[in-house]
Parts: structure tokens; C-alpha cells; sequence
């Protein structure tokens, strides 16, 4: 539809392990300035209900992986917009 209307559309999925999630939730449950209600029950259901995006031609879907160093992704990312 997006090809359709001419219409830019680009989905962004930004991926990285478990472990780095699991760190990333206890900080935030630890931060009194942190207003996220994200819990590592939370997550695990949503990794459970996640369905991939492999239908999705590869100029519509874009990965990010969010354990490395975000500048080279967000370059790219800029690029492609």
C-alpha cells in the first residue's frame, strides 16, 4: 500500500541478547528517575508473541542491534531515509 500511495515506510526492529535486556530492565526498575514500567515479565511475553518480520521486502525492514555501539546503525539508518 505504502508503494501505492507513495508513501516512505521503513520499520525499524532493534534487536539485541537477553542478557543485555535483563541488565538494561534491573537498571531501570533501580532508577528513581525512570519512569518505564517495562519488567522482564513484560518482555518475556512480548518476545513470546513476537512474530518476525520476514514477509517484509528488505527495503522496508531495517535492523538495529542495540548491544554495539548505535552510530555506525544510525548512520545507515539515515542513509536509507
Amino acid at each position: 500500500m505504502a508503494d501505492r500511495l507513495k508513501v516512505p515506510l521503513l520499520f525499524v526492529e532493534c534487536r539485541t541478547d537477553e542478557n543485555t535486556i535483563k541488565d538494561r530492565l534491573r537498571h531501570r526498575e533501580r532508577d528513581p528517575n525512570e519512569t518505564s514500567d517495562a519488567t522482564w515479565a513484560i518482555y518475556r511475553r512480548m518476545r513470546d508473541e513476537f512474530r518476525p518480520l520476514s514477509e517484509l521486502p528488505d527495503r522496508y525492514h531495517f535492523v538495529i542491534e542495540t548491544e554495539h555501539r548505535l552510530l555506525p546503525d544510525l548512520t545507515a539508518l539515515e542513509e536509507r531515509l
